[in-house]
């Protein structure tokens, strides 16, 4: 059976320009590789790895199959993290569809990819911009331009 490690999947994804996403928001919308080759769920895993703490190291880009991801450990803690159906105050939060806390950042500020985020600064950040985005909403002004760049989905014209 023919294996192919990391680095040769990254080579064939920026080698063959064909669009890709690599697995894993942390793992599933970013991976992170450190100067090492040590592969990382996100920039802030690697941050985290550089300040003593590896729980979200992945292997090496030596060692490192592509294909086992997905069952890495810290892959599936950090997917689960980062579900919101997991969280329960995110889950019954107005906010919901429109937010996600990577878990990395809850690590790297409460000590656990879990987080408590209505008490952390990105949630508060993060609500704060959407009460200024959904407070606009309301001007007539702003209407017409959110239909000129069909952000409801719907075509006025009749």
């Amino acid at each position: 059976q023919e294996t192919i490690d990391l680095r040769d999947e990254w080579q064939l994804v920026f080698f063959d320009r064909r669009p890709r996403s690599l697995p894993g928001m942390d793992a599933l919308a970013q991976i992170a590789v450190g100067p090492d080759g040590a592969v990382y769920t996100s920039e802030i895993g690697l941050e985290l790895d550089e300040a003593g703490d590896a729980a979200l190291r992945l292997g090496t880009l030596e060692t490192l199959v592509f294909s086992d991801l997905s069952r890495s450990r810290p892959v599936q803690a950090v997917v689960a993290a980062s579900c919101s159906e997991n969280q329960p105050l995110c889950f019954q939060c107005a906010y919901n569809p429109y937010c996600a806390l990577p878990p990395a950042a809850n690590l790297a500020t409460q000590g656990t990819i879990w987080g408590q985020t209505p008490s952390s600064a990105p949630c508060a950040v993060r609500m704060g911009v959407l009460d200024s985005i959904l407070e606009r909403l309301i001007h007539k002004k702003t209407l017409p331009l959110l239909d000129k760049f069909d952000i409801f989905g719907v075509d006025n014209q009749v």
